[in-house]
């Protein structure tokens, strides 16, 4: 292959490298499994819930919420290790039917959410957690991660902190490819020039 056609192929692959690259740290997290099991039929409600994704989740935005026949029921804030996200159940649970609704903020910034049902047989009772979740619903607990109370316009800047990253990373390769197509050049310019 002549030099002058590795210039275009050589930057062609080094750009399909880098977007890879990028598309891969912008995956959004994705559910492999839940504790208890979508679908489940389990003696009595499980003290803790327990949500494993493929990669670690932010703090910022994290929520679960479970709700029961009677109602939302009563859950700690969420709790964040490695790739699991996990809360502590507490006060009456009845039998019935029961549906944890989730929603975490991805590596990239993006939240993602989703919802599973499970049932009880029997009914239970646990002591209150010692951090309960704000509200009813889960939607304004923080994670044990956070350190501070965060407002609502925080996952949007996460958001945009998140698409800034990968803005300047394709900025960056774009530079990187620039720089070696005009090296490239350069040193067949002055090979040429010295035959």
């Amino acid at each position: 292959m002549r030099p002058i056609l590795r210039i275009p192929l050589i930057a062609l692959l080094t750009i399909v490298l880098a977007f890879s690259g990028v598309t891969a740290a912008s995956a959004h997290n994705v559910l492999e499994s839940t504790a208890p099991q979508d679908g489940a039929s389990v003696s009595t409600v499980p003290h803790r819930v327990v949500l494993t994704f493929d990669q670690p989740s932010e703090s910022i935005g994290t929520t679960i919420a479970v709700k029961g026949p009677d109602g939302p029921a009563t859950v700690s804030k969420a709790k964040l290790v490695n790739n699991t996200v996990a809360v502590v159940v507490g006060g009456k649970l009845p039998a019935g039917s029961y549906t944890v609704n989730w929603r975490v903020t991805s590596a990239d910034g993006h939240p993602v959410s989703g919802s599973f049902d499970f049932t009880a047989k029997k009914a239970t009772t646990y002591e209150a957690p010692a951090s309960p979740a704000s509200g009813t619903t889960g939607k304004s607990g923080s994670s044990d991660r956070d350190n501070g109370s965060q407002d609502a316009s925080t996952p949007s800047t996460s958001q945009s902190s998140g698409s800034l990253g990968t803005i300047l990373i394709v900025i960056g390769v774009a530079l990187i490819v620039v720089i070696i197509i005009v090296i490239a050049v350069v040193t067949l310019r002055r090979r040429r020039y010295s035959d």
